[in-house]
């Protein structure tokens, strides 16, 4: 069977979008996107009439392209990472990297450890230098908690992130 395929351009389909909600004002698809409350990243996004392919009513999306680009990102340390699990699994009574809200550890048909160390002081509000963390000091269950993947996400949901303790409750009202 063989698809008709159609090219639209992005000013189409922002104002197809428009027109089937309702929206004439001069909605931008920046525009368009806040007022759907997405979450979006600029550099996501296709500039001007970029070519958008159209089977029928679903688009395709370019997805997994690479981009060079300068840019800052914070850096996490690996010798931090690394201490913290070693503190963290000193205190498990099995000897286990334990997620703090799940209270499991990873599943035994997987070699390797699934676990994501969540910063209690974000790491956002470290300022450009980052911090300095003299290990003699170091409170690990003050500065970093052990969390699944799942609860990880759930953390972040929020600025601030959430606590564990909320996390727990959200959780338990969930299952």
């Amino acid at each position: 069977m063989a698809w008709d395929v159609a090219v639209i351009t992005q000013t189409d389909v922002v104002n197809a979008l428009i027109y089937e909600l309702g929206l004439y004002n001069g909605f931008s698809f920046m525009g368009l996107l806040q007022w759907a409350g997405a979450p979006f990243d600029e550099n996501d996004i296709m500039k001007g009439d970029e070519e958008v392919p159209v089977c029928g009513r679903a688009m395709i999306f370019k997805e997994g392209m690479e981009r060079e680009g300068t840019g800052r990102r914070k850096v996490r340390s690996n010798a931090l990472r690394d201490e913290a699990r070693k503190y963290f699994r000193a205190q498990d009574r099995e000897g286990k990297l334990r997620y703090a809200v799940c209270d499991s550890t990873r599943a035994d048909a997987i070699d390797s450890e699934i676990v994501e160390l969540h910063h209690t002081e974000p790491v956002y509000d470290m300022g450009p230098n980052g911090r300095q963390i003299n290990i003699a000091e170091l409170n690990f269950e003050a500065l970093l908690v052990p969390l699944c993947p799942t609860c990880h996400r759930i953390a972040h949901t929020q600025r601030p992130p959430l606590t564990v303790e909320q996390i727990v409750t959200l959780r338990s009202g969930l299952l």
